[in-house]
């Protein structure tokens, strides 16, 4: 079910993504999406990170992911509402 949202979504955001695999499930069912990969886990992004760009190397169509490390609990809320 999420990832027929993410064929039809131009912008996802994957809180807590660990190591990725959703996000790049995501970017590669919608070429044209953006996301952001979003975990307090820098190893595990690296991990994320070295896959996303192994795949696009081999020539995969995907769509862009921003992999950052944050704390979900400190993102903006009152500014992501309304998206």
């Amino acid at each position: 079910r999420s990832l027929s949202l993410a064929r039809r979504s131009a912008h996802i955001m994957d809180l807590g993504c660990g190591g990725g695999w959703f996000s790049i499930a995501a970017a590669r069912a919608n070429p044209a999406c953006r996301v952001e990969a979003i975990d307090r886990d820098g190893r595990l992004l690296d991990w994320g990170r070295y896959y996303y760009e192994r795949l696009r190397n081999q020539g995969a169509k995907m769509g862009t992911i921003s992999f950052q490390e944050k704390d979900v609990a400190s993102l903006p809320w009152e500014d992501l509402e309304e998206t």
